[in-house]
């Protein structure tokens, strides 16, 4: 086991690309967040 954090950055994630889009992975992160008590907040991009 590495000496490391466990929330550590990983080098990549495998496979993980492939069986989930990214609308489904994005929709499972806020599933999970809001489970633990988060609160999702809208993002937009501003002009620069």
């Amino acid at each position: 086991m590495k000496n490391e954090p466990r929330n550590a950055p990983e080098e990549g994630v495998h496979d993980l690309s492939a069986r989930v889009s990214p609308a489904e992975l994005s929709a499972r992160g806020r599933d999970e967040g809001t489970g633990y008590c988060g609160e999702i907040i809208a993002n937009e991009e501003d002009d620069l």
